[in-house]
């Protein structure tokens, strides 16, 4: 049965919604602000979005807030039906520095609340990254949201989910960054194992080796040392 799938995204810019950063007047001086201005309260609502999650980003930053509206639509050509499924994300701006701590430190507190964080795109000091906040406790659904794939290694979307669906029973990660054709997580423990490990990754993922530490044996000390699974295909 094919079936092909098609990615819609728009990214609305928090302007259109009348959304902006709290007034400067209401901060004190060096402080981040707490408080929740009308505006973004409206966008949040519109989202459906529990507004305490605003309340614990700005702990960290002001940086203004977007929405991104994601619709997938699948097309089943043997019987020609059509299904959708969306997802409510909302995402900002932080410079690189910034991005990976606040993703760590508010990981906990909204998936307590249902919600993921992870960085959307990393731009590795060129421009700010993006940090996205996901409707959804599911960290695969990261996955669904940046439709990951490795197509010019012939991997598609759906091969990269199973895959980590399947590593992660054996070796528990948390997703923390993904994008269309990467994914970033952080062992909750380091894996025993991991020079066989390396070599599966290896072979699902040859360019973080061809294009990165060059041998598998230093892909395995890599992940052992950082404690992370990086998978990116050129």
């Amino acid at each position: 049965m094919w079936k092909y799938n098609f990615l819609f995204i728009v990214v609305l810019n928090a302007l259109l919604f009348g959304c902006s950063q709290p007034d400067q007047k209401e901060q004190s001086e060096g402080s981040v602000a707490s408080n929740i201005s009308p505006s973004e309260k409206l966008l949040f609502d519109s989202l459906q979005f529990d507004v305490s999650i605003l309340n614990e980003v700005r702990k960290f930053t002001n940086a203004a807030v977007e929405a991104r509206k994601i619709i997938f639509h699948n097309y089943d050509l043997s019987d020609s039906k059509e299904s959708a499924h969306s997802f409510k994300v909302i995402a900002l701006e932080l410079p690189a520095n910034e991005a990976r701590g606040i993703v760590l430190s508010l990981r906990q507190n909204l998936k307590q609340k249902g919600y993921s964080i992870y960085i959307s795109e990393s731009n590795f000091g060129h421009s700010p990254d993006v940090v996205s906040i996901l409707k959804s406790a599911d960290q695969f659904d990261i996955l669904r949201v940046e439709q990951t794939d490795g197509v010019n290694h012939g991997i598609e979307h759906q091969d990269v989910l199973n895959k980590l669906i399947g590593w992660n029973k054996s070796k528990p990660f948390i997703i923390i960054g993904a994008g269309i054709d990467w994914v970033e997580a952080i062992f909750v423990s380091t894996p025993a194992g991991m020079d066989e490990f390396a070599e599966e990754v290896y072979e699902f993922c040859p360019d973080v080796v061809d294009q990165g530490t060059g041998t598998v044996e230093l892909l395995s000390q890599e992940m052992s040392g950082n404690n992370t699974l990086y998978l990116w295909w050129d």
